[in-house]
């Protein structure tokens, strides 16, 4: 993978993270309250949303019902 292709990957992940971030804080739901419901640290959870670790396709399935979104919505278009 060269440089413009790992670019690519970050700011896709950074995109994701944003996302899971502004559904979370539309559903008034603090970090802590997502990651009890996910079954994750806090920790796992804010990296999701600063763009520092992508979530699995199963984790992303899993955020999407417990903020009572559409998966598709926190994914970039």
């Amino acid at each position: 993978m060269n440089n413009a292709e790992k670019h690519r990957d970050n700011e896709g992940i950074k995109a994701v993270g944003m996302l899971i971030r502004a559904a979370r804080l539309k559903k008034s739901v603090s970090q802590q309250e997502l990651a009890n419901e996910c079954d994750v640290d806090l920790s796992t959870i804010n990296r999701f949303e600063l763009g520092k670790m992508s979530p699995s396709l199963s984790m992303l399935f899993l955020i999407a019902a417990k903020l009572e979104v559409s998966p598709k919505d926190l994914m970039p278009d």
